[in-house]
This record gives C-alpha cells, sequence and structure tokens, in this order.
C-alpha cells in the first residue's frame, strides 16, 4: 500500500526504498531493521538489473534452460537463497549495531560486496556475456507505471 501511494515520486526504486524504510521504521527504532532492509532493497536492484539483462540474450536463457542445465541451476539457486537470506536476515533479529557489525565483519560483507557492488562489475558480466552470446537485442520497454 505504500509502494503504490508513492506514485507521485515517479521513481520504482525511490517508491520501494520509501516503502522499505517505512516498514523498518513499522518495526521499531533498532538500526538492524534498517539494515535489514536496506539490504533488501540493494537485492531487489541486482535481482531487476540481472532480470533485464539476461532477457537481452535468448541464447543465454535458452542455455539455461537447457535439461542438462536445469539441476545446477536449481542447486544455485537454493544456495543463493539458503546463504544470502540468511546473511540479510542476520540484522533483524540481532538488531543492536555492534552485534549485526560483528556478524557482516565475520562474513566480510559478502552480501554488501555482492549486491551493492553489481554497478561495479556488472559491465564485466555484459562484456562476458556479450563474448560468449554475442550482441544482445534491443532491449525491452520498462516503462510500465506503478500499479
Amino acid at each position: 500500500y505504500v509502494y503504490k501511494r508513492m506514485k507521485f515520486l515517479n521513481n520504482r526504486d525511490m517508491s520501494a526504498l520509501s516503502a522499505l524504510m517505512f516498514l523498518a521504521l513499522w518495526h521499531g527504532l533498532h538500526s538492524g531493521y534498517y539494515s535489514c532492509f536496506f539490504l533488501e532493497f540493494l537485492i531487489n536492484i541486482f535481482e531487476k538489473d540481472v532480470e533485464r539483462l539476461t532477457s537481452r540474450y535468448p541464447a543465454f536463457l535458452a542455455h539455461m534452460n537447457s535439461p542438462l542445465m536445469k539441476p545446477l541451476r536449481f542447486v544455485l539457486m537454493k544456495i543463493y537463497v539458503l546463504v544470502l537470506f540468511g546473511y540479510c536476515l542476520a540484522p533483524f533479529v540481532l538488531l543492536q549495531t555492534y552485534r549485526w557489525w560483528a556478524f557482516f565483519k565475520t562474513m566480510y560483507f559478502v552480501g554488501h560486496i555482492f549486491f551493492g557492488g553489481w554497478m561495479l562489475y556488472r559491465p564485466l558480466v555484459v562484456m562476458a556475456l556479450n563474448a560468449v552470446y554475442g550482441r544482445p537485442e534491443r532491449p525491452p520497454r520498462d516503462d510500465k507505471p506503478i500499479e
């Protein structure tokens, strides 16, 4: 509901960030809530961009959907969810800054680097996709209004 109410911002990312920060405030004033929901925002940006990027390469999609790749894809996606879901929920459970900061330090901030650094290593992923699957098709239009 909050996300839809933020239509006046004319920016999906800002609407999502506003909704997530509202959720953090709704849960309380502990810094862990804000850290958790900010990581959720980074993950949303990452996943939307990866989906948009890979949709431009039909050969890549066909390769990933081949019968030989389905079991490998299933295992990789399970690892992705199980490992990074727990990583992102840790501050929600630990609440105080000194606790979740210590947790992230022991994990070497791997999730922050993976998701937050996406814009830095995205060009390398694009170059690799171009080298293996050729130049992409014209990107699909993504100008749908927020419903």
